[in-house]
């Protein structure tokens, strides 16, 4: 049975205000091609992250990742994207199904972008074979709400990312270049943020934000052992190389020391013309509510209200609890 997986010596670290923080130590195992593994453990223990590393969408601290003979740790991001697209399938919590799509047109989709033919046969087989043919004109209904959320984001897109020479010549100084999304739990923000993420065809990361922030004083911390200074300026032009769009998923502040400089930090970010896309449970003007020196975060609410479209989704049911949304696939 030839390898399909092979890792070896993996080890991922974060640095933590200095602290080296070990989330995964010497990880060794293979998997065979056809042999199926499941990884368990509980909460915590690095499972998410070493599937992150298995895929490709981080990388180790240190170690290889052989995976269908290419090492993953030593190949550009466009190979690990194509092998991505072609070679691994990645299941997510959500439902990640795209909105009025059948069954079939959905499973269908991925092989029309990688113009595959006879992808209407090819994907009712597949359809068949884990036992849903009989669903396959079943859609996955969106919510009128959430319709009006994905046309502002498709207006936000055009007037952010279409060419125009005109437009860059009459371009306004502080034109709006986040949008933030709030809403209840369970109501599709992310679902619909995380479509929006997929299809921007430019540089672009998806940040947790206290990772964002850890990342953040990381850097300060080294700069200070260099003795060098600007930090919030270097730190951000290192981030403009990396990104033209930074995702936030579910965005709040609840640490005063990230509050108190936010306000600097996320200023420079859109004066450099760096979009951010924002989802959260909080409105702008709600966000760190009865936090300590407050009235020192009101600065960076404003920025925000200033730069960003503001949608609210509102809609009564969790999707993640209605069985219906289960029940109208199978």
């Amino acid at each position: 049975m030839n390898t399909l997986y092979k890792l070896k010596n993996i080890n991922l670290n974060y640095l933590l205000n200095g602290n080296n923080i070990k989330i995964l130590k010497n990880i060794n195992f293979e998997i065979k091609k056809n042999e199926r593994v499941a990884i368990i453990g509980e909460s915590g223990s690095g499972k998410t992250s070493l599937l992150m590393l298995m895929s490709g969408l981080e990388s180790p601290t240190n170690g290889s990742i052989v995976f269908d003979k290419e090492d993953l740790s030593k190949i550009n991001e466009k190979r690990t994207t194509e092998i991505r697209r072609k070679k691994i399938g990645l299941i997510f919590q959500q439902f990640f199904l795209i909105p009025n799509y059948t069954a079939l047109e959905n499973v269908m989709f991925p092989m029309q972008i990688n113009k595959i033919k006879n992808e209407k046969e090819k994907a009712t087989l597949i359809l068949s074979e884990i036992g849903l043919n009989h669903c396959k004109d079943n859609q996955y209904e969106i919510n009128q709400n959430q319709l009006v959320i994905i046309s502002n984001l498709s207006k936000f897109y055009s007037k952010n990312n279409k060419k125009n020479f005109f437009k860059k010549i009459l371009k306004k100084k502080n034109k709006k270049i986040g949008f933030y999304l709030s809403g209840g739990v369970g109501v599709g923000k992310t679902m619909i943020l995380n479509f929006f993420f997929e299809i921007f065809n430019e540089k672009k990361l998806r940040l947790h934000f206290n990772e964002f922030m850890i990342n953040f004083h990381n850097f300060v911390f080294e700069n200070k052992k260099n003795k060098e200074e600007n930090n919030i300026d270097n730190f951000v032009k290192k981030l403009k190389t990396q990104a033209k769009l930074l995702y936030f998923d579910e965005f709040q502040v609840t640490n005063i020391v990230d509050a108190m400089i936010l306000g600097k930090l996320f200023k420079k970010i859109f004066e450099e013309n760096m979009q951010v896309i924002f989802s959260s449970n909080i409105r702008i003007n709600d966000l760190y509510k009865d936090g300590l020196q407050r009235d020192q975060f009101l600065p960076f609410i404003k920025i925000l209200r200033d730069h960003s479209y503001e949608n609210e989704l509102v809609i009564q049911e969790d999707y993640r609890k209605d069985q219906k949304n289960f029940k109208r696939f199978f």
